[in-house]
């Protein structure tokens, strides 16, 4: 079976804690009923997102009772849970996304990397992540490469590129803004996840908070960059399906995606290529005072400091010594008059 069906939860967070638990149960059972695989959340949904509760007394630790209670439903269920909250880490709160696997295990945990400046500068008391990290996560019979970005992560190239290079095929990212109907972008942050998909060949699944809060717009975008699939502004709950065997067939046409998972160096604009290495350059070894060892052999090297005055050659890893002062040989001698002339940095 290779087709891996999506639950995109483009839903609000109650105010009232106590709500959550049973709103997320309601929308996991209608989920599984659906056949989805995998269920995801908007970015920090133990909070909603909400600029007055990112702060210590509101974020969980390992051991929340809340935590438990969705492993356990997703082991119930069979269903794969991307739950994002507000996290605690040695005394410091990070922005992280826990994805439970449909055994109730924690198959994948992410915190998020680039922390943004957009909530009044709410978000800067969080601190970023360690890194970008993927996992192998069965999902409908299948073993699939999960990646994650959550919200401004997708806006820096590196953040694709990492999980590229990790093998990512598809990549959960949680969001919180405009996404379609931004005042400024208008929909330049859809279509540059698009671009990120594109160039990096894994397939995206975005779930965003509806309006009013934001714009909604969650969706799947596939390897090529194409939408799969779209939701509007209001809440609910998105359906989308990913055909994996088609995603592995048109990644493997695609040679810098080899390349790269592989750990080749491939140079931009030239993908596939393998470049020689940098020719060495071939330096006097000569220990003689007719061609001393910092004058270079050819003339291809960079000028000194003063050669706007004097025109004198020489290597960039040996810089002319004093010594010079003590050779009698006729370049030491041209030299060391050159250099000698009056107001040269020489």
């Amino acid at each position: 079976m290779s087709m891996i069906r999506l639950a995109l939860a483009q839903q609000p967070a109650p105010d009232d804690p106590s709500g959550r638990l049973p709103l997320l149960r309601q929308w996991c059972e209608a989920a599984a009923a659906d056949g989805a695989h995998l269920l995801l959340l908007p970015e920090m949904w133990s909070t909603g997102y909400a600029p007055e509760r990112m702060n210590a007394a509101h974020a969980w630790d390992d051991d929340e009772r809340m935590l438990a209670e969705i492993s356990q439903l997703a082991a119930g269920l069979g269903l794969a849970i991307g739950f994002t909250y507000l996290a605690r880490r040695d005394g410091a709160l990070r922005n992280r996304l826990r994805l439970y696997g449909a055994d109730g295990s924690v198959a994948l945990q992410y915190d998020k990397v680039h922390i943004c400046d957009f909530t009044d500068g709410t978000e800067t008391a969080l601190q970023g992540g360690d890194g970008f990290v993927c996992a192998d996560i069965a999902l409908g019979g299948e073993t699939v490469r999960v990646g994650a970005m959550i919200c401004f992560d997708r806006e820096f190239p590196e953040a694709g590129r990492a999980q590229m290079r990790q093998g990512a095929e598809l990549v959960l990212v949680p969001n919180a803004c405009p996404m379609r109907d931004d005042a400024e972008l208008g929909d330049a942050r859809l279509q540059q996840l698009r671009g990120r998909a594109l160039e990096n060949r894994f397939a995206i699944a975005l779930c965003n908070y509806p309006a009013p809060q934001y714009d909604g717009a969650s969706c799947l975008i596939d390897a090529r960059g194409r939408l799969l699939a779209a939701g509007g502004k209001r809440p609910g709950l998105l359906s989308a399906e990913l055909d994996l065997a088609e995603l592995r067939r048109w990644r493997a046409e695609q040679d810098e995606v080899d390349d790269l998972i592989k750990g080749m160096i491939v140079q931009s604009g030239n993908a596939g290529r393998k470049w020689p290495a940098p020719r060495r350059r071939r330096w006097c070894r000569r220990r003689t005072r007719i061609r001393p060892r910092w004058i270079p052999r050819r003339p291809s090297s960079r000028p000194c400091p003063a050669a706007i005055c004097c025109g004198f050659w020489t290597s960039p890893r040996a810089p002319v010594s004093a010594s010079m002062n003590t050779m009698t040989s006729p370049s030491a001698r041209w030299a060391r008059t050159r250099l000698a002339k009056p107001g040269c940095p020489g």
